[in-house]
């Protein structure tokens, strides 16, 4: 049964409310009232049942609850008591965590992902470029118009093949991020990503950026323009939940050099040290 609450889920229980509950159809029908209301989510990696850096995106859960509802009520240690609740009821050891939340409710579950294999990060992804400015960007609020439209540019096939991310472009061309991801560009033999406030602000990227400053580089904060691409700029790389730091092996019909950029490798390499020594913290 499709529910728009409850998209993406792939397993049997929720948290609602705080309490694990069966998704039967009859639960499912009685919360449908709640597609109609806005709602604003997150999405948690697990790795080895520990889910990857959860203060960071509870906290930016009751951020977007704040910008959002003009409210503090948001109670980030309940959240976080749901969050371990299902991966106990569900026995998540590897997999992604949805939370999403309205003004009167709130609901945790298993949502459906994927990783990437090492293949595609040794040679990158095809990613395209879609026309379209979020109103709020630093909110991170279900908006069905905007589904629907990165939905449709998934779909559709460019001129390297199938799309794995599109990235947002502003009228006047500026690149602000991925729809699903944020996005470095390497130009000039420096690293760009976008202005903090023109964008959402990726918990990944808050992570990537403590890595590339590991790794001896400096990111300018500055917009790359879509005439930028195949120009001065020959290599980038997304910035994800589910994918760490993916290179881009293409935008739209310009290649890219991404996966062999020894600066890509570098931060990707430091990456991966960050990730490892916050599963070392928090594995019990």
């Amino acid at each position: 049964m499709a529910h728009s609450v409850f998209e993406g889920n792939i397993g049997r229980n929720a948290v609602s409310d705080h309490i694990v509950t069966e998704l039967t159809e009859a639960f499912l029908l009685e919360t449908d009232r709640y597609a109609s209301m806005p709602r604003i989510y997150e999405v948690i990696r697990c790795i080895g049942g520990v889910p990857l850096f959860a203060e960071d995106h509870i906290e930016r859960l009751s951020e977007s609850f704040r910008a959002k509802f003009g409210s503090d009520d948001l109670e980030q240690n309940r959240i976080m008591s749901d969050i371990r609740a299902l991966i106990l009821s569900e026995g998540i050891i590897d997999g992604n965590v949805k939370v999403v939340v309205t003004e009167e409710a709130s609901f945790v579950f298993p949502s459906a992902f994927y990783y990437p294999p090492e293949t595609t990060y040794a040679r990158g992804v095809f990613v395209g470029i879609t026309e379209w400015e979020r109103s709020r960007p630093n909110v991170k609020m279900i908006v069905d118009q905007y589904k629907k439209t990165i939905a449709d540019k998934l779909s559709s096939v460019g001129p390297m093949g199938s799309y794995f991310e599109t990235l947002l472009k502003t009228e006047d061309g500026r690149i602000t991020e991925g729809s699903r991801s944020n996005v470095f560009f390497v130009m000039d033999g420096e690293l760009y990503t976008s202005p903090d406030d023109m964008i959402l602000k990726g918990i990944t990227r808050r992570y990537v950026l403590e890595a590339l400053e590991t790794a001896g580089y400096k990111v300018r904060f500055e917009c790359v323009r879509n005439t930028d691409i195949g120009r001065s700029v020959f290599a980038g790389f997304l910035s994800g939940t589910s994918i760490g730091v993916l290179p881009v092996a293409a935008v739209e019909d310009v290649e890219m050099d991404s996966a062999s950029n020894e600066m890509i490798l570098a931060i990707r390499n430091e990456y991966n040290k960050l990730v490892s020594k916050y599963l070392d913290q928090h594995n019990i």
